[in-house]
């Protein structure tokens, strides 16, 4: 209401709720597991209601909903996270989907990052993520010029980082051997992985 009262049009809404826990499933409280879907799921339902309401009044409008590489590859250690973002994009797909049999005017697009570097990445803690690994989180500023070009010309999916699209790629030829591959994520240095040291989720 602000925005339509101060602009008089939403032209595009982006959806970019997100929390994020890491630890094992019995061992993280409930609440923590309901606000992280609260959050990223739900929050992304909401935003989408609420500008798709007013955008199907103005009869444009662009949609981008950020998911995340975790909303297509299961990752241990994260389930409640990795269910919101599958969430996210079978939401968004199917919502793609609605508006072209409704003829919409209203585009929406899936955005799904692999590592970036913002607030979501644990820094801190028993685990976060790996310092011998920084150099593989790619930067907002990429993720965001990718959007900005995604928005340009339309695009129903992107993948805006390298490491994600190489994790999808992986995970589409190696399922498996991609999923055991995270344990890589619960060490502290590159030794750890030689002498097989893992941190206890």
């Amino acid at each position: 209401e602000e925005v339509i009262r101060r602009v008089g049009t939403i032209d595009i809404w982006i959806n970019n709720a997100g929390i994020n826990h890491a630890g094992s499933f019995l061992k993280t409280p409930i609440q923590t597991l309901h606000k992280i879907i609260e959050v990223n799921l739900n929050g992304v339902i909401n935003g989408t209601y609420s500008a798709l309401t007013q955008m199907e009044k103005q009869a444009h409008g662009y949609i981008v909903n950020i998911a995340s590489v975790n909303g297509h590859i299961p990752a241990p250690y994260m389930a409640s996270y990795v269910s919101a973002k599958h969430g996210v994009v079978g939401f968004t797909r199917s919502m793609q989907h609605e508006l072209e049999f409704d003829n919409s005017a209203v585009q929406m697009m899936l955005v799904s990052p692999g590592f970036v570097d913002t607030a979501i990445i644990q820094k801190k803690g028993q685990l976060r993520f790996p310092d011998w690994l920084s150099w593989s989180l790619s930067s907002p500023e990429v993720v965001a010029r990718s959007i900005c070009i995604g928005i340009r010309k339309g695009y129903r999916e992107i993948t805006p980082t390298l490491n994600g699209k190489l994790m999808r790629k992986l995970y589409q030829h190696f399922p498996q051997k991609t999923v055991k591959s995270s344990k890589v994520f619960l060490t502290r240095k590159l030794s750890d992985i030689i002498f097989n040291r893992y941190i206890e989720p």
